[in-house]
């Protein structure tokens, strides 16, 4: 189905920065919300995904819950914000110089590389998982992150955006609407839950 069929229908925030309006939930016209396998797959380019959180049964969680999807593979995991920067240099292959930046949302992907999205947790013991997002974005504009936290914080939650997110979610996120992030993320767009 066409996207434009789909309303959405609740819009949270405009991020001051971006002026991107955020929206958390797509609803059909008839009304019937819409399944992560109902995304298309056309738009979907193969994902990478780099798991950073502290906690180790979340990492374990979140990999399974990814490893059903098609398309989407987990290629590592940090425990902390320094150790999730170092992945991203090491298992992603991106030569910094190879990326041009450009387009409508200031972001172009090396065509030669899979989309990779960093899941990252927003509180990390060795500092902000923001402050490592806000450091990978400079650095590899490319790369998306999802920032993934146990807590309702809307500081936090602007905080994420303003340093490059393109998404948030809640930890107690259930699998569907953890690949509808992915994908929504995957496909250009933002998400927050």
């Amino acid at each position: 189905m066409d996207r434009c069929q789909y309303l959405p229908t609740i819009i949270y925030a405009i991020c001051p920065d971006s002026g991107r309006t955020f929206v958390t939930r797509c609803k059909r016209k008839g009304g019937q919300q819409k399944e992560a396998s109902q995304l298309s797959e056309a738009h979907t380019p193969p994902v990478q995904v780099i798991i950073a959180d502290d906690h180790e049964v979340v990492r374990i969680g979140l990999r399974a819950l990814i490893a059903r999807m098609p398309g989407i593979t987990v290629i590592g995991e940090a425990e902390s914000g320094k150790e999730a920067m170092q992945l991203v240099e090491e298992l992603t292959g991106f030569d910094r110089s190879s990326i041009v930046v450009e387009g409508q949302n200031g972001e172009h992907r090396d065509k030669d590389h899979p989309l990779v999205i960093v899941v990252m947790d927003v509180r990390m013991p060795d500092g902000s998982g923001i402050d490592a997002c806000r450091v990978i974005r400079e650095r590899y504009p490319a790369l998306k992150v999802i920032m993934l936290t146990s807590y309702v914080d809307d500081e936090a939650m602007f905080a994420s955006f303003s340093a490059g997110a393109s998404g948030y979610i809640l930890k107690h996120i259930g699998g569907e609407e953890l690949i509808r992030a992915i994908k929504t993320v995957a496909e250009g767009g933002a998400y927050l839950d």
